[in-house]
């Protein structure tokens, strides 16, 4: 459980107060009137004729509110008093569907970058969805092209408004045609797709390295295959080879 505010405060009090005025309104204990107090107070109720009645009871009611317990799930060491983020919120959400006791099923997931930083998309987002992806069948939109790159999807669908129309392009990472390149339409169509490509290339070369390195050492040695993403680089600067 999580309270909305850790301690009770004289600016907290003053702040609950504020709410219950309207803007460029106040009241005065010593000088205001009761049509004043009226006046001041936000969608003060018809039918009632006491407004320090009023304003109490919005008060107790703002004051409950904020101390209400709310149901939050939190990781090991968090402070419970902490402003929970939706970004965070979404994190954990990711991290439960991960859960293999969730069940199969098809997964529908608009834009799970929303209010999340690049780093914890990075760091833990793109995870829970390989392990999500393990068991389950997930379909993503997104406009963040980690999850496009770093997920190693099936299937990318491309679609833009073309001349009025739609313009669909669709394929595996690796897919291209006489018409198009997905690898190509990442880059060039998908914010900060070039540079997630460059990324991702850059990891696996430096993957494979220590590979090269060993056999050059111990030319002798059974040779092991290494894993290469199946990536068209054609046109992509920096790419190997260029």
């Amino acid at each position: 459980m999580q309270l909305g505010v850790s301690e009770i405060t004289p600016k907290l009090l003053a702040s609950l107060i504020d709410g219950l005025i309207g803007k460029s309104k106040s009241i005065d204990t010593l000088t205001s009137s009761y049509e004043t107090v009226i006046d001041a107070i936000n969608n003060y109720p018809d039918d009632e004729e006491a407004p320090l009645s009023v304003l109490t009871s919005k008060f107790e009611n703002a004051l409950d509110a904020k101390l209400k317990p709310a149901k939050s799930i939190i990781r090991e060491g968090d402070d419970v008093y902490d402003e929970l983020s939706q970004g965070y919120n979404a994190q954990m959400y990711f991290a439960l569907m991960a859960d293999n006791s969730m069940g199969d099923g098809i997964y529908i997931v608009d834009q799970p970058e929303d209010q999340i930083s690049q780093k914890a998309i990075r760091e833990s987002v793109l995870r829970e969805f390989r392990a999500i992806a393990g068991s389950r069948q997930v379909i993503l939109i997104t406009h963040n092209p980690q999850f496009i790159v770093n997920i190693d999807v099936d299937n990318v669908i491309f679609i833009e408004k073309k001349d009025g129309a739609l313009s669909i392009r669709n394929g595996a990472l690796e897919y291209e045609c006489d018409e198009y390149s997905m690898l190509e339409t990442v880059a060039d169509d998908i914010e900060g797709g070039l540079d997630t490509i460059k990324k991702r290339m850059k990891r696996v070369i430096n993957a494979t390295e220590p590979g090269r390195q060993a056999r050059r050492r111990a030319p002798l040695a059974p040779a092991h295959a290494e894993f290469l993403l199946p990536i068209a680089c054609k046109g992509i600067s920096g790419a190997p080879g260029e």
